[in-house]
This record gives C-alpha cells, sequence and structure tokens, in this order.
C-alpha cells in the first residue's frame, strides 16, 4: 500500500512572528491564502488521484494552522473530517508553532481526526530562539509537547540545525528533548539561507556564518541517530525541492544541495555498517561483506557516488562489498557478514 499526501498550503496564513530564517514563498512554491471552497476543490482533485488499495492523508503545511482564525480553522477542518469520514483519507495533519498551543486549542481539536500535529520546534536552547527572533522559549515548546501527548493527539517535533547560535550539543539536546516529550514522528531541517531575509543580512555583515557541507552532514546525522535508535520516525530531511530552490537567487548559503537527506542518511549508515564491521575483528581477503538492508535503503549504504562502497573496499584490499535489500521498506534491520572465498581444490 502506497501512501499519498492530499496538501494544502496556507503559507504565512496564521504566523505571529517572521524569524530570521524565514522566506516561506519560496519554501513552499506557493503565495496564495486558500479559501474554504478552493480548499475542497483540491482536496477533490488530489483524492481523485489516488488509486484504489492506496492510502492518502490530508496536510495542511506551509503555515500555523492553529494561529489562523478559529472559524477558518473549523471550516477546513470540517471539510477535511468529510474525507476522512467518507474513506477517502486516513486522517489529517497540519504544522503549527507551539505558542499557537494552548489548552483550549487543544480540546478543540480532540473533536477531530488527526493523524499528526507538526509543531515547529527549532530549538530547545532559549539562547537560539532568542536568537532567531522565535517568539516562544523552549518551556512553551515542552508545554504544547505535553499538551498533546495528554490529549492523545500523535505529534512531530520539527527541528533546525546549523541555526545562528546553535552549537552540536544544543541540537543533540533538541532532538533528545523530542524525543522524551513522546513524539512518534521527527523532521530535520538544516538551514538554509533564503535571499532578502534578515539571516542573509547577518552573513552578508558577518553576524552568522552557515556551517560547512561536512559539518552540516556530521550534525544532521547525529541527531538522526539519536531519532532512528529511540524509533522516532524521521518523515523528512530538508526542505522539499521545487523550483524556487533550485534558483540560485532564492537560496543562496547554507544547506541548499539538492539529495540533502540521501547524503545524511549514507552517513549514518556508513557509521552503523562499520562499527558492524569492527566487531567481527580484522578480516583478509580474498572474499566479501554481504551487507543486507531495507529494500530500497541500498543507494543510501552505498553512498553517494558509491563513496561508502569504496571506502569499505579500500580499507580491506582484496574484499568486495556486496549490498543486499533483504529486509521489509519499513525495518530499521542491518545486518554485516564476512563470507571468506573458498579455495579451489
Amino acid at each position: 500500500m502506497k501512501h499519498h499526501n492530499l496538501p494544502v498550503f496556507v503559507p504565512f496564513y496564521g504566523c505571529p512572528h517572521r524569524c530570521v530564517f524565514c522566506d516561506q514563498r519560496s519554501i513552499t512554491g506557493q503565495a496564495d491564502v486558500w479559501d474554504a471552497d478552493l480548499v475542497r476543490q483540491e482536496l477533490e482533485r488530489y483524492a481523485a488521484s489516488v488509486p484504489e488499495g492506496d492510502e492518502a492523508e490530508i496536510a495542511f503545511f506551509g503555515g500555523t494552522f492553529t494561529g489562523i482564525p478559529r472559524k477558518a480553522q473549523q471550516a477546513y477542518l470540517d471539510i477535511a473530517a468529510s474525507f476522512v469520514r467518507d474513506g477517502r483519507a486516513k486522517g489529517i495533519r497540519f504544522s503549527t508553532r507551539p505558542d499557537c498551543l494552548d489548552g483550549d486549542t487543544v480540546d478543540f481539536l480532540k473533536g477531530y481526526p488527526l493523524s499528526c500535529v507538526e509543531l515547529g520546534i527549532q530549538s530547545l536552547s532559549d539562547r537560539v530562539l532568542q536568537k532567531i527572533r522565535r517568539g516562544h522559549d523552549a518551556a512553551c515548546a515542552m508545554d504544547a509537547m505535553e499538551r498533546l501527548r495528554k490529549a492523545g493527539i500523535p505529534f512531530a517535533g520539527q527541528m533546525m540545525t546549523g541555526l545562528p547560535g546553535s552549537t552540536p550539543e544544543d541540537e543533540t539536546e533538541t532532538a533528545q528533548g523530542i524525543i522524551r516529550a513522546g513524539a512518534c514522528e521527527a523532521r530535520i531541517y538544516p538551514l538554509v539561507v533564503f535571499a532578502g531575509t534578515d539571516l542573509e543580512r547577518m552573513c552578508r555583515e558577518g553576524d552568522y556564518t552557515p556551517p560547512g557541507q561536512q559539518e552540516m552532514l556530521r550534525r544532521t546525522a547525529a541527531v538522526l541517530e539519536l531519532f532512528r535508535q529511540a524509533g522516532v520516525k524521521v518523515l523528512r530531511i530538508g526542505l522539499c525541492e521545487n523550483e524556487s530552490l533550485r534558483n540560485p537567487g532564492v537560496a543562496v548559503d547554507g544547506a541548499k544541495e539538492s539529495a540533502l537527506g540521501e547524503r545524511v542518511w549514507s552517513l549514518v549508515y556508513q557509521k552503523r555498517v562499520e562499527a558492524e564491521m569492527a566487531r567481527r575483528g580484522p578480516v583478509t581477503g580474498p572474499g566479501q561483506w554481504v551487507i543486507e538492508v531495507p529494500r530500497g535503503a541500498e543507494s543510501k549504504v552505498s553512498g553517494q557516488k558509491k563513496e561508502n562502497r569504496m571506502r569499505w573496499e579500500s580499507a580491506y584490499p582484496g574484499v568486495r562489498v556486496r549490498i543486499r535489500g533483504l529486509y521489509p521498506p519499513d525495518s530499521d534491520r542491518l545486518t554485516v557478514r564476512f563470507e571468506a572465498e573458498q579455495k579451489k581444490q
């Protein structure tokens, strides 16, 4: 069964702040705010394209959903809930901010078939939150996650790496805080610098320098590994690529490379595989390492331009590397074994 999103983007709609890094129109590729009738029309169009037997989920993204007027929230959610009731969608998800999720709002949301509320945590360091002008502190984020947990509403934590003032330790502590709060899912956004934002001005004036590519990969891989070990599903690493993001005049610095998520996963797999190889002690060729992973993960394990495979074959002269997609795609299993080549009699 394949999963499909039925997306509704509401850029800037409801957002009470504009953080130093934010350019929502470039992120979503859309500048319009949709009215309720258009939401219904678009959902009808998307739902009609879902093959029979596949599952669909309605997703409101781009703005601060619970920051929009309650009447508009209710209109949107009533429309979405009708798709869930008639079986055309399995649930509803949306993104919002911790400071737009008080107790009254959570009580209101409990009446709808929500599959996930995605919270823009970004960081759990008060120092970093102040520097990016987030508009709330870490305690506010923890309180919002606790309200959702007590209400039985599944939630995801969205966090960023490479923010101004943030250290690798800040980022691992943020991931650990999201895990401890009970998140079932997460998204990791390595920072992109957009033209026209306050962050671009900070870069231009020397107040901020984004981490280099390799450092950003390492820092992002470190938090990905924490989520993986905790069983928190990471939905995405990096922004969804669109035409505006590919325009060099829009994304001017930071983690703007394509296939970023693939490279981060490759680094995580590199460390996991090498730990297993080390546990098996010294080996010499001729022979082969057989690495068995979830189906679909073979290219991540092999690495960009097969860099992981070449690294391992260089480290073990005379030993080939064979990568097999053996386990189910949603599995976290990884096995590594060495097969010595049998000498001919």
